[in-house]
């Protein structure tokens, strides 16, 4: 009974929380603010090597400011090696 009052407490406490921001209702609400082009990418090469004639990168790069702190995503980039003019 005190976790079903205590879970009950911190939903009553909460909802106000979640009620005050605007969830947005479709993917294009969701994206509505967001200008890609806002920031620079700040692309960094964590790590490169070649193995079986590829060459793989792990690479991180910056993909916005969210809440007011950098947001950054991890990839794995790979292509044969030697080949130019890749998509």
């Amino acid at each position: 009974m005190i976790r079903l009052s205590a879970l009950l407490t911190l939903l009553v406490i909460s909802s106000p929380l979640v009620a005050e921001e605007k969830i947005p209702a479709t993917v294009t609400d969701l994206w509505a603010d967001v200008d890609p082009t806002a920031d620079p990418l700040k692309t960094k090469v964590v790590r490169e090597w070649l193995e079986e004639g590829l060459v793989l990168r792990y690479v991180t790069y910056h993909v916005g400011t969210f809440k007011g702190r950098p947001a950054r995503v991890a990839a794995f980039y790979a292509f044969p090696r030697g080949r130019r003019n890749l998509p």
